[in-house]
């Protein structure tokens, strides 16, 4: 098993500004590499009417009470924004981090979130086709020299300027979310810096890094470039009818029994025990998510990933 580091990401539904800084700053201070909001408009999991925060909006709060932790939206749904926007957002973040940023984008998925704003929720073929010229754009204009010139089938730059430039160089990494291996992983390959995966067991991570391995030969990219991560739901409790409660929440997002059971949910030793097997699979980072909005939380859990190493 190569070494391995954890990343966190905070809820941003059903909390209030004033819990996510407090969490945030205790990751920043905690055994932790990255930090990260998820991008919703409505509420995924229970009430659909509780508060939302704005996935980049809180990322900026975050840059600004945050020194050290990398800090990312995992992931920004493209259908929701220009793929221009977002490149704007991301390098005026970037700065506000001093070079802290990671650029996460997926083709998006929630039908409900752009049915209730009025935003248009294509083809499943069209968000992929979609993310892939966002990707694109992404590059270009964070890369460019001078104005940008791009005309796609989805998005259309005309002498675009780009100013300012991102601190890193030559630019944020770009994290592509998804583990679809026809389509994704193609953008992943061309694109992107980082993989991200979600709802998978150890043992499917270690295939779908080798179809990655196979989709960046098609290409000519080295796949040791491509950082590879997992997002999981972990939680820990000595309780176990608790414990199978939380699992069925996750439910909608884990794709099969077997990775319903690989979910590190539980007492403390068995966690470390599943996050372990996402490690000695292949994962460089381990991004843990639906944790509570609070400090102690993460301390528990800072206790926990500290075993897995």
């Amino acid at each position: 098993m190569g070494s391995v580091e954890f990343g966190a990401q905070v809820r941003l539904i059903g909390t209030t500004w004033d819990e996510v800084e407090a969490v945030g700053r205790a990751i920043d201070a905690g055994p932790w590499r990255s930090l990260w909001t998820g991008d919703h408009l409505v509420a995924v999991l229970g009430d659909e009417g509780e508060a939302v925060l704005e996935a980049w909006v809180a990322l900026a709060g975050l840059a600004t009470v945050t020194n050290r932790v990398r800090l990312g939206v995992l992931v920004s749904a493209n259908t929701l924004r220009h793929p221009a926007v977002v490149a704007k957002m991301a390098a005026t973040i970037d700065q506000m981090s001093r070079g802290r940023l990671e650029l996460g984008i997926g083709a998006g998925y929630h039908r409900r979130e752009h049915e209730a704003y009025g935003f248009e929720f294509p083809s499943i073929k069209k968000r992929f086709d979609m993310l892939d010229e966002a990707c694109e754009v992404l590059k270009r204009l964070l890369t460019a020299e001078g104005p940008v010139d791009y005309r796609g089938e989805h998005y259309q730059l005309v002498r675009a300027p780009f100013a300012p430039r991102c601190l890193q160089k030559p630019h944020p990494p770009i994290v592509v979310a998804g583990g679809g291996e026809q389509r994704t992983f193609r953008t992943v390959a061309r694109y992107g810096d980082v993989m991200n995966v979600v709802g998978i067991t150890p043992a499917e991570l270690r295939r779908k890094i080798g179809v990655l391995e196979e989709r960046c030969a098609e290409v000519g990219r080295d796949p040791a470039e491509i950082r590879k991560t997992v997002l999981t739901f972990v939680q820990v409790t000595e309780d176990a009818a608790e414990a199978e409660r939380l699992r069925d929440r996750y439910r909608v997002f884990v794709q099969t029994e077997e990775a319903m059971r690989a979910l590190p949910v539980g007492p403390a030793g068995e966690v470390a025990e599943k996050l372990r097997a996402f490690a000695e699979a292949g994962a460089e980072e381990i991004i843990v998510t639906d944790l509570p909005n609070e400090v102690g939380a993460y301390e528990r859990l800072g206790e926990v990933v500290g075993r897995v190493g």
